[in-house]
Formats: structure tokens, sequence, C-alpha cells
């Protein structure tokens, strides 16, 4: 993947360098976000007694529809992550796997659900990220290990030090708003990048590559405050990474992630998946008529 670096941001021991691709903007679709507060797509639960593990989506929109992996989604009988990225298409009705992240709580409390301004925290993508990639190896398809996810809940509840009636993930992001507020503030959008390499200290966590500029203008203030729940409580260390030292290890792993072996898959809906797995990485990406719409990288354990 070519890319050339653009803007550098870092505020404690979080560090963000946004880049632009060669091939950008090359599709026409809109957001999950976008779409449903435009009343566009409609997403519910299967049925009335609903499945955990599924969701029902119907686009009436006359474009595609993207959603992200690490999506939450909230409302209906319980609060769900969005297991993969998807391309949903124009028009269509699809049913898409997800995984619970409100524990405590199966009661419908609206018809449809709503987005949220936040994506999962990078562990618990990672984490979902792996056992998608170990299920679709046997055949199970995009499902997760829900009780992991539900565990890993429960590891930021008590983590951050919320009570959570229903054990649920976005009650924690509630209440945790305003500590990162300023903090996250620091960090603004390059109106020229598509993509972004966001490092903890000299650790790089985790890499998002969009299709559209726009698309990604909209995700990296959720990226951030997904990567914030996990650094609200780390001390400074009095060490910051350097621009040139945060460009060179994007750029070789990048260069490394082109080289690794991959399994290709039917998409979640539009498209192909090409799924890659390493000791210390796990991974993605999504293509439609054989161009990017969303590479994402995260490193285990990170």
């Amino acid at each position: 993947m070519i890319v050339k670096p653009l803007a550098f941001h870092v505020n404690n021991r979080l560090a963000a360098l946004q880049f632009t691709t060669v091939a950008r903007d090359t599709l026409e679709y809109i957001s999950g976000d976008r779409a449903m507060k435009a009343g566009l797509l409609e997403v519910r639960e299967v049925s009335e007694s609903g499945s955990v593990n599924q969701l029902f989506v119907i686009n009436t929109a006359a474009q595609p529809v993207f959603f992200m992996d690490g999506d939450i989604l909230i409302g209906a009988k319980q609060n769900r992550v969005i297991n993969t990225s998807m391309l949903i298409g124009a028009g269509s009705k699809t049913t898409i796997a997800v995984t619970c992240v409100e524990g405590g709580r199966w009661q419908m409390v609206s018809k449809r659900f709503s987005p949220s301004d936040y994506v999962a925290p990078s562990k618990l993508r990672s984490g979902k990220s792996q056992q998608v990639h170990d299920n679709l190896q046997n055949k199970r398809g995009y499902l997760s290990d829900q009780g992991d996810i539900w565990d890993r809940v429960a590891s930021y509840q008590h983590l951050h030090e919320v009570r959570s009636p229903t054990s649920s993930l976005s009650d924690i992001f509630e209440a945790r708003r305003a500590d990162h507020g300023d903090f996250l503030a620091s960090f603004t959008n390059e109106p020229d990048a598509n993509g972004c390499a966001f490092f903890i200290d000299n650790d790089l966590v985790c890499v998002d590559v969009f299709n559209r500029r726009d698309i990604y203008a909209e995700y990296f203030p959720k990226l951030l405050r997904g990567i914030g729940l996990e650094m609200v409580f780390l001390a400074p260390t009095g060490k910051e990474l350097g621009r040139a030292e945060a460009e060179y290890k994007t750029l070789d792993f990048l260069d490394t992630m082109d080289t690794v072996e991959r399994s290709t898959f039917p998409g979640a809906a539009l498209g192909t998946e090409q799924r890659f797995q390493t000791e210390t990485v796990t991974g993605f990406g999504l293509y439609v008529d054989e161009q990017l719409v969303h590479f994402s990288a995260l490193r285990l354990g990170a």
C-alpha cells in the first residue's frame, strides 16, 4: 500500500499519524450513521423474539451503505457491536453478524437501533477480529466469542470504576466522556487524509484505511473515542514518539502487511474480505470491484 504521511499529533502517550493513499474516493457510498439519521437505513432485531448475534438491515438508500468493524449500535433489545466491516447494497435487505455489548438487558426499548459516536476500543476490536478470523476458517461465519466479549466489557467496567445496571459498554463511554474530551480535542482531522495509524508510546496499536475521505472524516473522532477509553488512566511517561519514527514504523508496518498470507471470504454483504493473522497482528481488507473499501490491522494484545 503506497501512502503519503500528512499530519502527526501526539498527546501524552497517544500519537496519531494521518496519511493518504494513492487510490481513494473511487467508490460511491455513505456511512451507516448518515443513512440511519436520514431515515434511509433501518437496523432492527431479526424477529420479535430476537437473536443475540444477528440483526436485520433494510437499506432504502440509492447507494450502498458502509458500517465499520467495531461500530456500536444502541437500542432495541440490547446494544450490539458489528463484527466486521461491510458495504450493504442499495435497496437491499440483509442479516448481519453482531455481538452483544450489554449483557444485562434483553428488553425492547426501541424498534430501531441508533448509531453511536464511538467505535469499540482497540483491544476489544482486536480480540473480536481474531475470533472472527478463526470462525471463518472453520466455516462458522462472521461470529465472535460472545462470552469473551462480555468479559472484556466487564474488564472495562472494572478499570473505569463504572457501575452499569445492564453491563453496557456504552455506559462506560458516557461516564468517561468528560474525562477525555479535552484530551481528544488535541487531535484534529486532516481533510486530505483517508487513513490513520495510532500509537501508544512507541507501539503501533492499529491502522485503519478508508476508501473515501468523507467516511474517514466521520470515523476519525469515533476511532479516537474508542482508543481514548484505553488511554484515560495511563500515566505520563515523559517520552513522546517523534514524527520521523512514527512515519517509519507506519510505512514499514504497511509494507509488511502487504506480504502476509491472506485468506479470501465472501463479504458480510457486498464484495470480498481478505483476512490475515500473524502472531502479533490480526486484520482484513474489504474489497468491492477489486477496490479497497476498508483496511484494518490491529495489534493483538495491545
